[in-house]
């Protein structure tokens, strides 16, 4: 019988409760991780835990609001007095809605918000989770960030805020990869695209709005865009994820990987 990938690993996702984050969750546990699923919605959160149980797979839930400092060290401590250890971070958030505007309308307020969930909480989760993994036998650990395309491919109109903030992921992510590779934490991130979730509906529906367009109108110049000629199911990027985050990805740091059906070919 073959050895799963991640057995025995604990892997700790902040952002699991649905999308890709929960596709994530699911598949590293079908793959012999124990997952820490975390998210703001409780219920959400139960029916993930639920859904891996149902194969047997181990998982807990602990509830976090990435917006709060208290929160994100909380989870990493509860990871730790649950399961005694951090193998494996996916970082999976980030502030997408409410980010719609041309960049000298929007409100101060908007973009410390967004700075501060799509930036700084990420620090802090990767600061917390380092240093739980330093304390740990020196080993194969990794922590990917949730980035976008419109980070790695220059600001993008109209998002400028968010963009912004996830240009400051990968440079976090590629900063954090060179002073933490010879302890063996290796540290990437995932320039996605568009997936079919529910956050990125919500998103269209309001750049829709923005542009005075109906959604269907959106997504059919959005599907045009992308030369695969669709969104991303969450289960291929969840593939991705865990490839990214076993040992086959032994020699990946330090990368901001693209998934998005070749969308940002035409300029990268």
């Amino acid at each position: 019988m073959s050895r799963k990938r991640f057995e025995n690993k604990v892997i700790v996702i902040p952002g699991s409760t649905s999308g890709v984050g929960k596709a994530s969750a699911v598949a590293f546990a079908k793959e012999g991780g124990k997952v820490v699923v975390s998210g703001r919605r409780e219920d959400c959160g139960e029916q993930v835990i639920e859904e891996i149980k149902s194969f047997s797979g181990e998982a807990t839930f602990v509830r976090a609001d990435m917006a709060s400092r208290d929160d994100i060290a909380n989870l990493i401590n509860e990871t730790i007095r649950i399961y005694g250890r951090i193998d494996v971070a996916f970082n999976n958030f980030g502030k997408h809605t409410e980010a719609i505007a041309l960049i000298a309308d929007y409100e101060e307020e908007c973009f410390d918000a967004h700075m501060n969930i799509s930036m700084k909480s990420m620090w802090l989760c990767m600061k917390y989770q380092i240093k739980a993994m330093l304390k740990q036998e020196k080993g194969n650990y990794a922590i990917l960030n949730s980035s976008s395309i419109s980070g790695v491919g220059g600001g993008w109109p109209f998002i400028s805020v968010y963009s912004i903030a996830k240009s400051g992921v990968d440079s976090m992510s590629k900063s954090a990869a060179q002073e933490y590779a010879q302890d063996g934490v290796r540290v990437n991130s995932l320039g996605g695209g568009f997936f079919d979730t529910e956050m990125i509906h919500t998103y269209f529906e309001e750049l829709a709005k923005f542009h005075g367009i109906t959604k269907k109108e959106l997504d059919d110049q959005i599907n045009k865009s992308i030369p695969l000629g669709r969104l991303a199911t969450p289960q291929e990027v969840a593939n991705t994820v865990l490839f990214l985050c076993s040992s086959e990805a032994s020699y990946i740091t330090g990368a901001s990987i693209i998934i998005d059906g070749g969308m940002s070919s035409k300029y990268l």
